[in-house]
């Protein structure tokens, strides 16, 4: 890989035109960080979406707790 990078720098190759050659020809799991299109884009958006939707669902989750701990006091109607 080392010999390929070093053929397309002397070529006069861009860095983005290396990372393209390098993906096609050994596969995007070959970069360390995924490019930003086509299907890759989902590498990026899911985890994100996901840690956005935890914190929003954890969020609402203690909302409802604590209102439901002003309205009964006692604690009667929150389970464990």
């Amino acid at each position: 890989m080392l010999r390929e990078i070093a053929t397309a720098v002397d070529a006069g190759k861009t860095d983005d035109q290396i990372l393209e050659i390098m993906a096609a020809n050994h596969g995007h799991a070959t970069l360390l960080t995924p490019m930003f299109h086509g299907f890759d884009t989902l590498l990026w958006i899911v985890p994100i979406s996901v840690v956005v939707l935890a914190v929003f669902g954890t969020f609402i989750a203690q909302r409802r707790r604590l209102t439901a701990a002003k309205h009964d006091p006692g604690g009667t109607s929150l389970t464990s």
